[in-house]
C-alpha cells in the first residue's frame, strides 16, 4: 500500500517540482543543442542542469532507492512559461553549497486564477505544460516512448528497478525539439543516515564511493513553515565525502526553525538545452532520503512529542520553553 501511495504521489512530481523551493541551481548560461555530439560521451560532456531564471521544464528518469529494493520513475513537464515563485535569491555561496531564498511575489490587485503573480507586482497567464509529441528514452533496461497526458505532463511509474544500467549511454529525444543526454548512476548509499545541524559547526556527509562517479546533490529545508524560507542545495564531486560549511548553516538557523527537517542526496547526472524560449534539463538519479536534526531543536505534532519543560507550537511544529 505504501509504495502504490508512493508513486501515485510522484506521478505530480514534474510539475510540482517547477513549483517547489527545492530545484536544482544548476548553472544560468544558457547552452544550445550540440549537433555534433559523439553517440558516446561522459560525465564531463553534459550541460548541467537549468538556473532559476529561464527554467521551463524537466524530465527525470529516478531511482527512489533505500534500506530495501527501490523503485524506478520517469517523470516530465515542459511549461511555456518560468513560474515566478519558483525563482529564488541567492543569499551566499561557499564550498560548493549555496543558501537559496525562496521569496514570495506581491500583487496589489488580486490576480486571476488563470494568472501568476511575477516579482515585478504585476499578473502575468500562469505557465502551462506543453504537449511536445512523443518522447523517445533510449539507452534503459528496456526503451521508453512516452505521450502526454491530458495536462501535458510526462510519466511512467510501471518501469522495471532497475531502469538503467550504471554508465548507460540515455538519450531523451522530444519529436524533433530537442535532446538531452545522461549517464546512468549507481545506487547511492549514506555512511551515516542520521544528520545532525549544529549551528556554528562544519557538518560532515558521507556517502559511498562509486565504480562510475556521477555528481552528487544534496538538499535540506529546516524551515518548512516560513514565509521565506532558506534551502540548501549543494553541488559537490562524487568522493565519498564532503563538509557542509558552518559560515552557511548559521544563517540558515538564524532565518528561522519550524516543523520536520527534510534532507536528501542524490547521485545524479545532468544535461541541459536551451534556446531564446528558456531551458530545459534531464536529471538522471538515484536518490536516498536522510533523517536530519537540528541542535536544540524538537520537531512536534503534540505536547507529547517535547520533553519535559515544553510545549508544542503547533502552528511552528516546534517544542518550546513552558
Amino acid at each position: 500500500m505504501r509504495k502504490t501511495l508512493t508513486r501515485t504521489i510522484l506521478v505530480v512530481l514534474p510539475l510540482l517540482a517547477l513549483m517547489a523551493c527545492e530545484p536544482d541551481p544548476g548553472d544560468t548560461a544558457p547552452i544550445a543543442p550540440d549537433d555534433t555530439a559523439p553517440e558516446t560521451w561522459g560525465l564531463d560532456d553534459l550541460g548541467g542542469s537549468c538556473g532559476y531564471a529561464d527554467h521551463l521544464g524537466r524530465f527525470e528518469l529516478a531511482h527512489w532507492d533505500g534500506p530495501d529494493e527501490g523503485f524506478a520513475t520517469v517523470t516530465g513537464a515542459v511549461l511555456d512559461g518560468v513560474i515566478p515563485i519558483t525563482v529564488l535569491e541567492e543569499v551566499a555561496s561557499e564550498a560548493g553549497c549555496t543558501l537559496w531564498r525562496k521569496n514570495n511575489p506581491f500583487c496589489e490587485e488580486l490576480c486571476q486564477p488563470d494568472e501568476a503573480c511575477n516579482h515585478d507586482g504585476e499578473c502575468e497567464p500562469y505557465p502551462m505544460a506543453q504537449d511536445l509529441g512523443p518522447v523517445q528514452v533510449d539507452g534503459l533496461a528496456v526503451p521508453l516512448t512516452l505521450t502526454a497526458d491530458g495536462f501535458g505532463n510526462y510519466w511512467d511509474t510501471s518501469v522495471g528497478y532497475p531502469m538503467f544500467e550504471p554508465g548507460a549511454h540515455i538519450t531523451l529525444t522530444a519529436a524533433d525539439r530537442f535532446e538531452l543526454r545522461g549517464l546512468g548512476v549507481e545506487r547511492i548509499e549514506v555512511a551515516e543516515p542520521n544528520w545532525l545541524l549544529e549551528p556554528g559547526v562544519d557538518m560532515p556527509v558521507s556517502w559511498t564511493v562509486p565504480t562510475v562517479p556521477g555528481r552528487v546533490a544534496i538538499t535540506f529545508n529546516i524551515d518548512q513553515h516560513g514565509t521565506s524560507p532558506l534551502t540548501m542545495i549543494c553541488e559537490l564531486p562524487d568522493t565519498g565525502s564532503a563538509s557542509i560549511p558552518a559560515a552557511l548553516l548559521g544563517p540558515m538557523v538564524d532565518n528561522g526553525v519550524s516543523g520536520y527537517p527534510s534532507a536528501w542526496i542524490r547521485r545524479r547526472t545532468a544535461d541541459r538545452v536551451a534556446n531564446s524560449d528558456g531551458c530545459t534539463d534531464l536529471l538522471v538519479y538515484s536518490h536516498r532520503a536522510v533523517d536530519m536534526a537540528v541542535e536544540g531543536y524538537t520537531p512536534c505534532n503534540g505536547d507529547l512529542d517535547c520533553p519535559d519543560g515544553q510545549h508544542c507550537d503547533i502552528e511552528r511544529q516546534i517544542c518550546e520553553d513552558d
